[in-house]
Parts: C-alpha cells; sequence; structure tokens
C-alpha cells in the first residue's frame, strides 16, 4: 500500500529540521528525506484497487440478493431470529451422553451452548411457533 503523508505536515517537519541546526542552507536532500521518512503516514489503498473491491462486494450483494433474497439493508428476508443452545427451553433438560457431550432432547443432536437449529425456543417465550413438532397442539 502507498503511504499518505500530509503536505502541510511534511513542509512542517522539514523547516523545524532546518531550523534546528541554525543553518538551514545546510539541510540536505538526505535530511529533508530523513524528515518526510519519519512523519507519521497513514497506508492508503490505490484507488484502482478500491474501485476492484467495491465492485467485487458490489456484485456478492446482488448475487446474495437475487439468489437468497437477503443483502444489506432494505427489505428484509423472509427470517426468524437465532435462538441460540444456551438460551432456549431444550438446553435446561439437555442430558450427556457417553462422551461427555450434551444431548438436546428436541434435535437428539450433540449441542454446544453457541450452538442452534430450527427447534430453537427462547426461554422466556412460547407461542405457537416456538413449540417443538413433537408437543401437543
Amino acid at each position: 500500500m502507498a503511504d499518505y503523508i500530509e503536505k502541510e505536515a511534511a513542509k512542517e517537519a522539514i523547516l523545524s529540521w532546518a531550523v534546528c541546526i541554525n543553518h538551514p542552507e545546510l539541510l540536505s536532500k538526505e535530511d529533508a528525506m530523513h524528515c518526510i521518512d519519519n512523519l507519521p503516514a497513514a497506508d492508503v489503498v490505490p484507488k484502482a484497487a478500491y474501485d476492484q473491491v467495491a465492485w467485487e462486494r458490489d456484485l456478492a450483494v446482488k448475487q446474495l440478493h437475487e439468489d437468497y433474497g437477503v443483502g444489506l439493508g432494505g427489505k428484509k428476508a423472509d427470517t426468524v431470529k437465532v435462538v441460540r443452545c444456551k438460551n432456549c427451553r431444550y438446553y435446561q433438560t439437555a442430558k450427556s451422553n457417553k462422551k461427555g457431550f450434551l444431548i438436546c432432547p428436541a434435535s437428539g443432536m450433540e449441542i454446544t451452548e453457541t450452538d442452534y437449529c430450527s427447534y430453537g425456543a427462547r426461554m422466556d417465550k412460547e407461542d405457537d411457533h416456538d413449540k417443538h413438532p413433537s408437543d401437543p397442539l
């Protein structure tokens, strides 16, 4: 990446160096380069590289929207909020198997507290879409 240095900061650094040696006419090209090299600089990306990344991002967002109906902001896709196992009511009754892994009573899968599945139901919520398919109506 290229370095970006403010012109005024470079001029100030070179002038202060010249004043420090009391003879500005003795400031060599190497001294000036030393001043510039030691200035704080920001890494910047060339505009062509930035434009390429922006184009790839926009293409990916467009593809996600076309294929899956999702994107960045705007209209929300047909989704539901994920319930992690640690927040699921079934996690409370999970038992350990012989290997020491927790088994979810709803899915029968090995779980950790950060997992999630389509059976997830928040402990503090109980409406129709939160019910397990085997629960009585």
